[in-house]
């Protein structure tokens, strides 16, 4: 994303905007974690592996609570 000049950060928006349908319960612990890691990314600022690897494990922990569930759509 960083190559083709998109804003990174917006994989995690839609990871946000896709798992939340599949968490039959409410959210998780990763969306709270998802902001220490883009703080971990803006504090990087330049440091390309840096903020990717902090993207990855925020987008990593959200796929782990919601891989294989069901859609549960709240709205």
């Amino acid at each position: 994303m960083f190559q083709i000049g998109a804003d990174p950060t917006l994989a995690m928006t839609r990871a946000i905007e896709w798992s939340s349908e599949h968490m039959e319960f409410g959210w998780t612990h990763a969306y709270a974690g998802a902001a220490e890691w883009l703080q971990l990314y803006d504090d990087h600022d330049g440091k390309r592996e840096q903020q990717l690897i902090s993207l990855l494990e925020a987008v990593g922990h959200m796929s782990e609570d919601t891989l294989r569930e069901s859609r549960y759509p709240f709205f």
